[in-house]
């Protein structure tokens, strides 16, 4: 509780907490998306991605509305392993699941997801390395604004991507 009350008064620059709140909550959608279809292949698959979308919805929250060094080490590190379970799952395989030891193909709702992560962590490692000074306090909306469209589209792109799976979303005939 005192970290929390201390962190607040440093004043995080919003420059910096709503994109990394934004770029958790692009990957929580995303991870909600393909939950349906992980479900179906191989449910304690589908049940782990409705759980990290869970997880980085509320942490999304709390990086905003409580933000401190303890929400972002979580959030950093529920991105870290998720990217870690990822990069895994492409290049040697998951030991479980429909199958097992087969490295997965690459599509572009979990390669958006990974950037979101892979962007947010490196947010959270300077929210964490340091508090920026107060000053400048309206440039948050200068950089905010235009990094929160791309975001969203992103986030769309990659929601509409998860939901719909290239090869049957695509009618090449």
């Amino acid at each position: 509780m005192i970290d929390r009350i201390r962190d607040a008064r440093h004043g995080y620059r919003r420059g910096l907490l709503y994109p990394a709140a934004m770029l958790t909550l692009g990957a929580a959608a995303i991870h909600f998306s393909v939950a349906p279809d992980h479900l179906e292949e191989f449910a304690p698959f589908g049940i782990l991605f409705i759980l990290v979308g869970a997880v980085q919805l509320a942490l999304a929250a709390l990086v905003v509305l409580l933000p401190g060094r303890r929400v972002f080490a979580t959030a950093m590190a529920v991105a870290a392993a998720c990217l870690l379970l990822w990069g895994v799952s492409r290049t040697l395989g998951l030991p479980v699941g429909p199958h097992p030891g087969q490295p997965e193909p690459l599509g572009l709702a979990d390669a958006l997801t990974s950037a979101f992560e892979v962007l947010s962590v490196l947010l959270f490692v300077v929210l964490l390395s340091s508090s920026p000074p107060r000053s400048h306090r309206r440039l948050w909306l200068i950089a905010g604004v235009p990094i929160g469209v791309l975001l969203m589209i992103a986030t769309v792109l990659g929601v509409v991507a998860g939901i719909n799976a290239l090869p049957y979303a695509v009618n090449m005939g």
